[in-house]
């Protein structure tokens, strides 16, 4: 049987794993730019299913971009998350642009999760790991409404972070600041 030492220090390397699983961040990859690029070709792929939407619905000055937003902590090391946004303007029929959007992404395989709440329409899908969030409505500085016809979507995917070298940021992949073009 063991001694007490040594079941503590085994009971401290299983709760270290574990935050490490629980953080969504692990070790550092042998390449950091392949592992993002990895990680962004989904959502990317998703941001393209959107554009395609934004046209299919009619909607004007669709575009789409992708960025990287740090995550990680002290415990597990700092990182990179990709993810993308969208946008397109809608008019003043918030409603019929997300049921048009909605309509062709499902087309696309993805799968409608229900709204996402507020004053506004809104909708949540899903397809593997990766959710596009449609919202409409802008949002309110004093009082002053900016964006209230326009479509916003964000396009995340979960259990992302990607560790970066120590000393390294998000500000190091510069490549990941980027315009996502519609399919040819």
């Amino acid at each position: 049987m063991a001694d007490a030492s040594t079941m503590r220090e085994v009971m401290s390397a299983l709760s270290i794993t574990a935050l490490f699983a629980l953080a969504g961040c692990s070790a550092v990859p042998a390449d950091p730019s392949a592992e993002v690029e990895r990680v962004a070709a989904p959502v990317d792929e998703a941001a393209q299913d959107v554009l395609s939407a934004i046209y299919a619905a009619g909607l004007a000055d669709g575009q789409a971009s992708g960025h990287l937003e740090q995550c990680g902590g002290s415990l597990t090391g700092w990182g990179g998350e990709y993810q993308a946004s969208a946008s397109a303007a809608v008019g003043d029929d918030l409603q019929t642009a997300i049921d048009r959007m909605t309509t062709g992404l499902q087309s696309s395989g993805w799968t409608y999760i229900g709204e996402l709440g507020g004053d506004y329409p809104s909708a949540r899908l899903e397809r593997g790991d990766v959710t596009i969030d449609l919202m409409t409505g802008g949002f309110t500085v004093g009082e002053t409404r900016y964006g209230a016809e326009e479509l916003e979507v964000g396009i995340t995917t979960s259990n992302a972070c990607v560790t970066f070298p120590e000393g390294e940021h998000v500000s190091d992949y510069p490549e990941f600041e980027r315009t996502i073009l519609p399919r040819d």
